[in-house]
């Protein structure tokens, strides 16, 4: 492109010639699918793994890795990067046939050293009911 000049003492424009190079820039931003998921489960019985995504929506490559906070709680993979694709977790409650009747809170914890927000979780929360309870489950449209 061309920028015009205009001196303020009135002497003549001069026209200068541009060329700009336009990148993402900035850090990168770490994103997740989703705060929080749960489940509901009958005493005994495991719960079947959930999803969720990770994904770089700033600028560079984003590297993240996950940790759980509880045993029965896994995450896979626990590591992987991003420059703006969509990359799969998957939760997997392992074990929750041993957890006992009642609420049981966990959290999956990303961290991504150098993105502008460096840390962010996922809070799991699995609602253990006695055997023989009545289950509701109510399926949105």
């Amino acid at each position: 492109g061309v920028i015009r000049l205009e001196p303020e003492d009135g002497g003549p424009p001069v026209q200068v010639a541009v060329q700009a190079d336009v990148q993402a820039s900035g850090a990168p931003v770490l994103q997740l699918s989703a705060a929080a998921t749960s489940a509901v489960l009958t005493a005994g019985q495991d719960a079947p793994p959930q999803t969720v995504t990770v994904r770089n929506s700033g600028g560079g490559r984003l590297n993240w890795t996950a940790a759980s906070n509880r045993p029965w709680l896994q995450v896979t993979p626990a590591a992987g990067s991003s420059v703006g694709e969509t990359d799969e977790v998957q939760i997997t409650l392992a074990g929750t046939g041993q957890l006992a009747p009642g609420v049981h809170q966990g959290a999956v914890n990303f961290s991504a050293p150098g993105a502008a927000n460096p840390s962010s979780a996922l809070t799991v929360e699995v609602h253990v009911v006695p055997t023989g309870s009545p289950l509701l489950q109510v399926t949105p449209n």
